[in-house]
Parts: structure tokens; C-alpha cells; sequence
């Protein structure tokens, strides 16, 4: 707690100095700290108590042990020999005891570890509310050709899909239906709020419908179907999760076996080389867990090429030009327009002219998808919506 608050103030100095609140957090600061060496303290009494009255338990065992033989040894109950290889056994008789106290607290570190992760494993969809789906794209063995996990050539399809998250009153998505032609580029507008990235989960197989089905190649996909599913697919969030490990790995997360010049070739795509190239150590330079060190936008870059980096099918961008500068913004902007036609691209955005070459602006109000032009709802018919080239 004390390094993670103490890295989140020196993280915003520049606000801070801005806003003339510098000085404020010292008393904070102090507060923490003084709160850190009370809690070591009470563990380090805690475990030189307990090693003390271990130690003191066995000490005191093997000198009754040797008393008991001395005292054998006068009366002539039991020969030299054996005394001396008993005596020399106890200490190791007594050892597990005095391990007791390390085992005790190298336990109770596995429990307070075990209870995190098992919290995680029982969180019902909190990675999915929040849009940050990285962990759910791995690389996965590829289905065979033709089944539901190849959706190369095929249209993928939401009938009436209905999603709805614990403790919210109203729908994330309401009774959705919509068709993505093959190679189609779809760009979807809306408020925060709306159900743009729970409709990327439920594109991606992240998401779990309530109702209604989603279907590839005209087949519902189902439980079985998505490793192979995830395998064709890519996710650039709006904000990526970025791993304790170099530029270059964090960016082939997805493609692992990719070379060296594809990751360089994709980062000056999304107007990543520059500042990369910036870095100590260039693409080698490793980088803290969530991209500490970086700014929110060289996040949003990488994260981006990650994603077009990961050869899928299906391509769904979150904010894909937020956090970035104007020039950056049409950088990004030329690498949208020329993926069109080259797989399928989903770009869920707040600026409907952030891609004035799609195929088709839908918006996202209240969980409810609408035709942008029509201003009526967006059908699963992919006669009735106009399909993509």
C-alpha cells in the first residue's frame, strides 16, 4: 500500500504542481508510512515471539533428554554408546518444531495469495463489464476448417441478443440483432454507457447472452466453439492491459511466433515507432504491469497494434484514436481504412467521423442499435441492412 500510494503521487506530480497541491500530500504521505512501520513492527514481534518460545521449547526438551540419559548413564541403566547417539539425534528430533514458525507464516502469504486469486475466479464478469477482454484472447489452437470456430469467409450474426449485469435495473443490450458481412467495416457510435464494449464481448464470446443467439457461418455458436472462436478474433480495448515484459512482447501477446520486423512494421502503423524507439532499450525495453512508465496514449498504441498484429478475422477496436494527438488520430485513422476489405472490422467509438470510409454507422442508445441513417433498428437480415463489400 505504501509503494502503490507513493507511486500514484509521484505518477501525478505534473497535476499536482499545476493545481498547487504538492504540499498537501506530505501529511499523507507521513501517514502512510507511520501506518507501514506500526504494521511491520506488530509482524516482526509477532514472529520473534513465536521463534522465541520455539526455540526455548526445544532447548529446553533436549536438555531434559540430556539430563534423563545422564542420569542412566550414573546409574548404569544404558552404555555409553547409545546415550551419545540418542543425544545427538534429538536436536533433529525437535527440528520440524522449530520450523513450525516459518511454515506458519510462508502459509499464511500462500492463503492471503490463494484467497486474491480465488476472489478473481469467482467474480461474476467484472474483466467483461469493464471492457478489458486481453485475457480472454489467447492464442488457441485453430478449429478445423469449416466449423464454427473459422470464421474466415463467413458472416457472423446477433439474433435478439439480450445481455443484463447484476444490480443494474436496465439492459447493457436490449433484444439486438445485427449481421457483420465478411470483410465489412461497421462503426458503432454512442454514449459511455450505451453497450458499445458489452457488444464487443458478445462479438468476442467474452460475454455470455441472456437471450438470443450469435451465430457464425449461420450456425449458433456455442460453449464448445470458442477457443477456436477466440482464435479468429482481435480486441484492442480502450484501455490495454499491458504485461511485466518487453515493448516487443507485450505487442506480439497475441502472435508470439511473429518476427521482429512485423512488430517494428505494425507499431509504425499505429505511430508506435517513434516514441518506441525513444525507449532505453528500444523495443527491448521492459515495461512495469498495467504499462507502468508509459502514457495513456503509447498505451492505447500499443494496444492497438497487438491487435492488428494478431492475423484474425475479426478485428473489434474500442476508442481506437482515444488518448491520442491529432496527428496520431490519422495515422490511425489510414491503418482503419486499410484493414477494410481485409477482414472484418468492428470500430466502437464516440466520433462518428472517425472513419468516414465505412460500410456501414450504426449507433448504440440504451442498449438499443439503430441504423445512423434510418434512425430505426437495425435488423439480423442481411437483406434488409445493405451488407458490406
Amino acid at each position: 500500500a505504501l509503494s502503490a500510494h507513493f507511486l500514484d503521487v509521484v505518477t501525478g506530480l505534473p497535476t499536482l504542481r499545476a493545481f498547487n497541491r504538492g504540499r498537501a500530500q506530505i501529511p499523507k504521505i507521513q501517514e502512510t508510512t507511520d501506518r507501514y512501520r506500526r504494521t511491520t513492527m506488530g509482524t516482526l514481534r509477532l514472529a520473534f515471539l513465536s521463534g522465541v518460545v520455539l526455540d526455548l521449547a526445544t532447548t529446553l526438551s533436549t536438555a531434559l533428554v540430556a539430563v534423563t540419559l545422564g542420569v542412566r548413564l550414573v546409574e548404569g541403566g544404558v552404555a555409553l554408546r547409545p546415550a551419545l547417539t540418542v543425544l545427538l539425534l534429538v536436536p533433529e528430533l525437535y527440528a520440524p518444531i522449530r520450523a513450525v514458525g516459518s511454515l506458519f507464516h510462508a502459509s499464511t502469504d500462500g492463503l492471503a495469495g490463494a484467497e486474491r486469486i480465488l476472489e478473481i475466479l469467482d467474480a461474476d464478469g467484472d474483466a467483461d463489464t469493464h471492457g478489458d477482454a486481453d485475457t480472454a484472447i489467447r492464442t488457441a489452437p485453430p478449429a478445423p476448417a469449416g466449423s464454427v470456430g473459422d470464421p474466415a469467409v463467413v458472416a457472423v450474426t446477433l439474433r435478439g441478443v439480450s445481455v443484463r449485469y447484476p444490480g443494474r435495473p436496465d439492459p447493457a443490450l436490449d433484444e439486438v440483432s445485427l449481421t457483420l458481412a465478411p470483410r465489412e467495416l461497421v462503426v458503432v457510435t454512442g454514449p459511455s454507457g450505451a453497450g458499445k464494449t458489452t457488444l464487443a464481448g458478445v462479438l468476442l464470446g467474452t460475454v455470455a447472452p441472456d437471450a438470443g443467439q450469435v451465430l457464425v457461418a449461420e450456425r449458433p455458436r456455442t460453449a464448445a466453439d470458442l477457443d477456436g472462436w477466440r482464435h479468429h478474433v482481435a480486441w484492442a480495448p480502450q484501455r490495454p492491459a499491458l504485461v511485466h515484459a518487453t515493448v516487443a512482447e507485450n505487442i506480439a501477446l497475441g502472435r508470439p511466433d511473429a518476427t521482429a520486423g512485423a512488430v517494428a512494421a505494425v507499431a509504425r502503423s499505429v505511430g508506435a515507432d517513434r516514441f518506441i524507439r525513444d525507449l532505453p532499450a528500444g523495443y527491448d525495453t521492459v515495461i512495469g504491469d498495467g504499462g507502468r512508465g508509459l502514457s495513456a496514449g503509447q498505451r492505447q498504441r500499443l494496444g492497438l497494434a497487438r491487435a492488428l498484429l494478431r492475423d484474425a478475422s475479426l478485428l473489434v477496436l474500442d476508442e481506437p484514436t482515444a488518448h491520442l494527438d491529432p496527428a496520431t488520430r490519422a495515422v490511425v485513422r489510414e491503418t482503419i481504412e486499410r484493414e477494410h476489405g481485409r477482414r472484418t472490422v468492428v470500430v466502437l467509438t464516440h466520433d462518428g467521423d472517425l472513419v468516414p470510409g465505412a460500410d456501414r454507422a450504426l449507433v448504440m442508445t440504451r442498449g438499443r442499435l439503430t441504423d445512423a441513417d434510418r434512425a430505426g433498428p437495425v435488423a439480423a437480415d442481411p437483406s434488409t441492412i445493405g451488407g458490406g463489400p
